[in-house]
């Protein structure tokens, strides 16, 4: 499933569109109607009761209207036993579309080194972390939703909702033994293929780690006006329509960190001193955070203590973009003291490190379907499949330097002369896609 938005203008256009359809909707409506807030809030499908629990396949007169349901005792509607209130918890199995990884390490024959051994493009090259895509497994997170009434009739209320998809964390150690890594780049000082070598047997011990993860969270405020109801008191069956409307936020965050751990060994063909350290890292960090209303239409269909529900909704706001570059390049040599830069491999303080923001305007729908059964007259149980769609959010993965370009004169210890690289590439986008499945216990009172 796809969302494409094509401009400012369209994206208005489309959301005063909704705006007014749904303001017909409510202005058409001459009944009034009952519960059904899914998750948002509210007792689904309307009340647990089934004509007290008996006679689950009786019938009264067929359709009726809120008023006339009213009437009925059994319906449980505004009686004593009315819900005025609800609060569930709900656990959620969603996958998210994942963070592309360039080709960040790599490893080489030892015939071709010194030489090309671990530089991209070369046949005996063989890429062992990213030239991938990571963070995209199923993951286990959670929502909380509760809300109340505000009249015993059920035609307005008001819920909130919390939700936190979880993470899913990619982790990358380089083997340590008898083999030549390194983490490959594009040198623009000599416009070819290079790499940095993190292991060479009996030289340089090392390892390059490798870490993502990313986690989408979500809250907001619903109000809700029950549209349009249709029951039949005695045998616990209806349907009905309801408009949602309110305030909603959505934040994702993604990070990705390379980190290389050096020791020069004895053997070393450098003049570097045996004994000496290194450690450098390149950390990326995105974050995306949409602020604005919200609005949208759920309904269902009961047949007796279960039932089926469908929710549509869409996110009109502000989506503010931030991306945060940093590294660090740490050198112990014996006898000689240690030494602390910032920059790393794919990363400079003179040229990419730094915080960048943008804001722009957002649309971000979002679509449930699910099924729900009343165990008890204040207990429910439901199950659904819910997808968010989310366009131009920035991910950590495609904030690297384009082409993985670097000029060696920039890095630590930075020298005269040196390019525009490693360079901040812009707020690469991309659409985030949410989607899974939910299982939730309600409670009404």
């Amino acid at each position: 499933m796809s969302w494409r938005l094509l401009g400012s203008r369209s994206r208005r256009a489309a959301a005063f569109g909704l705006l007014c359809a749904c303001a017909i909707l409510a202005r058409g409506a001459s009944a009034r109607a009952e519960e059904m807030i899914v998750s948002d809030g509210g007792c689904s499908g309307g009340s647990c009761d089934c004509n007290s629990g008996a006679d689950c396949y009786g019938s009264c007169d067929g359709c009726m209207t809120c008023d006339q349901c009213n009437s009925c005792d059994s319906c449980g509607s505004c009686g004593s036993d009315c819900c005025s209130g609800w609060f569930g918890a709900e656990y959620l199995g969603w996958r998210l579309e994942g963070n592309r990884l360039p080709a960040l390490v790599t490893q080489g024959p030892l015939e071709d080194y010194p030489g090309t051994a671990g530089q991209l493009g070369q046949p005996a090259t063989m890429i062992l972390s990213g030239h991938e895509e990571v963070n995209d497994g199923y993951r286990s997170g959670y929502r909380l939703f509760g809300g109340f009434w505000l009249d015993c009739c059920h035609s307005w209320g008001i819920g909130a909702d919390y939700f936190d998809a979880g993470n899913d964390n990619y982790n990358f150690t380089s083997p340590e033994g008898d083999f030549l890594t390194g983490r490959p780049f594009f040198n623009t000082e000599t416009g070819l293929p290079d790499v940095e070598l993190v292991s060479v047997p009996n030289e340089l011990a090392g390892t390059a780690q490798v870490k993502s993860d990313d986690n989408l969270q979500g809250a907001g405020i619903t109000l809700n006006h029950c549209l349009w109801r249709c029951c039949d008191p005695c045998s616990g069956n209806g349907s009905g329509l309801s408009l949602l409307g309110g305030y909603r936020y959505y934040k994702y965050d993604t990070n990705l960190s390379i980190t290389e751990r050096l020791e020069v060994l004895e053997g070393t063909q450098t003049q570097l001193v045996p004994g000496t350290t290194f450690f450098v890292q390149d950390r990326f960090r995105t974050e995306n955070e949409f602020n604005g209303g919200e609005i949208g239409l759920q309904g269902y269909k009961k047949r007796c203590w279960w039932w089926v529900d469908g929710m549509a909704k869409l996110g009109i706001g502000n989506n503010t973009r931030t991306v945060r570059i940093n590294g660090t390049t740490i050198v112990s040599v014996p006898d000689d003291g240690t030494t602390v830069n910032r920059g790393g491999l794919l990363t400079s303080e003179f040229t990419n490190i730094g915080r960048y923001s943008s804001s722009d305007f957002a649309l971000i729908p979002e679509f449930r379907l699910g099924v729900g059964a009343c165990l008890t007259r204040c207990v429910s149980v439901r199950a659904g499949y819910n997808v968010i769609l989310w366009n131009d959010v920035v991910r950590a993965g495609s904030e690297l330097p384009a082409g993985l370009a670097v000029d060696p004169r920039n890095l630590p210890p930075a020298t005269e002369g040196g390019s525009s690289d490693p360079a901040f590439p812009g707020f690469r986008g991309s659409q985030l896609v949410a989607h899974g499945l939910d299982a939730s216990v309600q409670i009404q009172w």
